[in-house]
């Protein structure tokens, strides 16, 4: 006879701190650019940014606190080496946004030209997208652990915390994809190593909250909305000050995200350009020379001056060998290409307009939650130091009194790489002031057991006449435990009990966890509802605590004797993960840990 599950309740509650002395390293994986941090724990306040990433020699590289998500596989003889960040020159071809083939993405973004161009090209390469990641990875962390270890000496002995940061709308899949290249990328080769999660935007806020702690106008009760704007996502989460010392956080509500950034800016630029040369010239377009002109007026340039004030056209001096010849014939001075002020609104619109509609949504939950708007809006990340994105926000909110925030220089670009380390030091006992405090999260999904309900509390459709209790009952009907929504305190515990029917001498050997992220949940599992995890039951213990001798036998009808098993849950959540425990008379019969959808 098979278990079968019954009842159900809830518990949840931090886990002790890791005390031991350990470096902590915030790696910021991102779409276009990637960068690292790090702090130990012997002078936890001193948060300092890896910089001197390897470039080639070209006239102008990647800026210093970052270099490119970006490989290039070189293959000599039956050798393959591999070129990566600012390493690649201009002119030579490589893998890019390839962190994105890791999200669920929809039709739409799936078909993009760019996201088909990269997935064709690891197709080629007979390679997966979690190898490339992979790859790229082992190149970073090499790099980024040799720049820590001679800024700080040699850490052989230190523990190690990587703190790896991902989108918000990543699923849990993705995130187990990500873990998986990490591992293939020996992230996790020293011993003792731990490795966790956090969102980008919960990064984001963390360090963005400490760069705003000395302005005089913060008080508890304020909430604010931070909106990390990268390459290739944007995601907001929005927070609430408990306290201001220690600095103590609750999320006010779900946050959102979306699959735009500045490529889709880069893709749009591009585009018009393309038009601009036509067909023809476009196919004999020199490569090298393409990537110049997008490096010199479009990245630094109109993308980062052009602004609601600018009123002048944007010309761009093309060489003559982009249009077929190696001179001028006539004089010194180059053809022009020419970018109208609504050209330029046009290219960055589309995704404005994106951004501004999650804005938009976000402020009406926080509304929704706490009856004011926020306080702030604070804009992160590579895209969130765009002048003309500032610009716009503040125009989009201007018949309300939030204020829009925007660090100048590197702040926003660090924010998350910066905010991974916080989220470590979070974890450990030290009285780093850097340390920020998050007493409650929004579950961004349902997270429930399946269970046979009593007739009249299940679906009716779901009713079988159960020969073991004698009656009609409801099958697979869920028992949710949190809700999508719900709030998930990082000091309180949700617990609760379930009964399993068994046959005597048989002992249940694992309970599964569902999870759902259509809202509300559905009331019986059906194609919405996903196992999460399972608990697995220790058999050892389940035969020395689970003694038939002491318990009340229930006969079915054809005369098969039963026992009901009484069982409690805890659930426990803390640093992004679940931990579900399952006692039977107050002690531990088995244990699962799961990640958090964030």
């Amino acid at each position: 006879m098979s278990p079968r599950t019954y009842g159900g309740l809830v518990k949840i509650e931090s886990d002790a701190a890791n005390q031991r002395e350990a470096f902590i390293v915030g790696l910021d994986f991102g779409t276009t650019c990637s960068g690292v941090a790090y702090a130990s724990t012997g002078n936890p306040d001193l948060i300092q940014v890896v910089i001197g990433w390897p470039v080639h020699d070209g006239p102008r590289n990647t800026e210093g606190e970052k270099t490119a998500t970006a490989i290039r596989y070189v293959r000599s003889g039956k050798v393959t080496s591999i070129q990566w960040g600012g390493t690649i020159h201009d002119d030579e071809e490589a893998l890019r946004w390839f962190k994105l083939l890791l999200a669920e993405l929809g039709n739409k973004y799936r078909k993009a030209e760019h996201i088909l161009h990269v997935e064709d090209k690891i197709a080629r390469l007979n390679k997966q997208p979690g190898q490339v990641i992979a790859d790229y990875l082992g190149k970073l962390w090499e790099k980024a652990i040799e720049s820590i270890d001679n800024e700080v000496g040699s850490f052989e002995n230190a523990r190690l915390h990587i703190v790896m940061t991902i989108p918000a709308i990543w699923t849990g899949q993705a995130q187990d994809a990500m873990e998986a290249a990490a591992r293939q990328a020996g992230l996790l080769k020293k011993p003792g190593t731990k490795l966790s999660f956090i969102s980008e935007p919960e990064a984001a806020a963390m360090a963005t909250l400490r760069d705003a702690m000395g302005r005089a106008d913060l008080r508890v009760g304020d909430s604010f909305i931070v909106v990390d704007c990268g390459g290739g996502t944007t995601d907001l989460i929005s927070y609430r000050i408990l306290k201001l010392d220690p600095l103590t956080v609750e999320e006010v509500a779900e946050g959102a995200g979306d699959v735009c950034g500045a490529r889709d800016c880069d893709a749009k630029f591009e585009a018009v350009l393309k038009q601009k040369f036509g067909e023809d010239y476009w196919e004999r377009l020199p490569k090298s020379n393409l990537r110049e002109i997008i490096r010199d007026h479009w990245e630094f340039g109109m993308k980062r001056i052009y602004g609601l004030d600018s009123t002048k056209p944007f010309s761009i001096p093309v060489p003559w060998e982009c249009w077929g010849g190696s001179q001028n014939p006539v004089g010194d001075d180059l053809p022009i290409i020419t970018f109208e002020r609504l050209e330029i609104e046009d290219i960055f619109e589309p995704t404005f307009t994106k951004i501004l509609e999650l804005v938009t949504e976000q402020i009406k939950r926080v509304q929704g939650k706490t009856r004011t708007p926020p306080k702030y809006i604070m804009l992160v990340g590579g895209f969130g130091r765009c002048g003309h994105l500032f610009e716009r926000m503040k125009e989009h909110v201007s018949t309300t009194k939030i204020k829009v925030l925007q660090a100048k220089h590197a702040l926003p670009w660090t924010a998350v790489c910066r905010g991974a380390v916080i989220h470590g030091l979070n974890q450990q006992k030290t009285s780093s002031k850097q340390k920020v405090a998050i007493e409650s999260r929004i579950a961004r999904a349902s997270y429930g057991i399946c269970q046979d309900e009593e007739q009249g509390r299940g679906a009716m459709k779901d009713l079988e006449y159960d020969e073991l209790l004698g009656r009609n009952i409801a099958r697979n009907q869920m028992k949710w435990l949190i809700r999508k929504g719900n709030k998930l305190s990082t000091k309180k515990a949700s617990q609760g009990k379930f009964s399993m029917c068994v046959a005597k001498d048989e002992r249940p050997s694992k309970h599964k966890i569902y999870t759902s992220n259509k809202s509300p949940p559905p009331k019986r599992r059906d194609a919405n509802v996903q196992e999460f995890c399972v608990v697995r039951f220790d058999p050892k213990k389940a035969q020395k605590i689970i003694n038939f001798d002491d318990l009340d036998p229930m006969t079915s009808e054809d005369g098969e004797t039963f026992y009901n098993l009484e069982f409690e849950y805890d659930m426990t959540f803390h640093c992004g993960k679940f931990e579900f425990a399952v006692f039977y008379k107050g002690e531990v019969i088995g244990r699962a840990g799961a990640t958090m959808e964030y």
